[in-house]
């Protein structure tokens, strides 16, 4: 029986909606426990990559409301 070994480092993606939504504290967590992190700026037209290369997923909010798709498209 073949065993897989856990990887060592945790990859976390984390999607980041508008500039004042930075994952500033939450990416010195991340940091410090030896987590790979990766953002994604949604409101900058970036796109998403596979999830299969992320362990986590961290979605940061912002001034945007449910209801405001027209001002806040993505």
């Amino acid at each position: 029986m073949e065993v897989r070994r856990r990887r060592s480092v945790i990859r976390i993606l984390i999607l980041q909606h508008l500039e004042q939504g930075h994952p500033w504290y939450l990416r010195g967590l991340m940091d410090a426990a030896g987590c790979s992190t990766r953002t994604v700026r949604l409101d900058r037209g970036q796109t998403l990559p596979s999830s299969t290369d992320f362990d986590a997923l961290v979605v940061m909010g912002g001034v945007m409301q449910v209801w405001e798709e027209d001002a806040w498209p993505w």
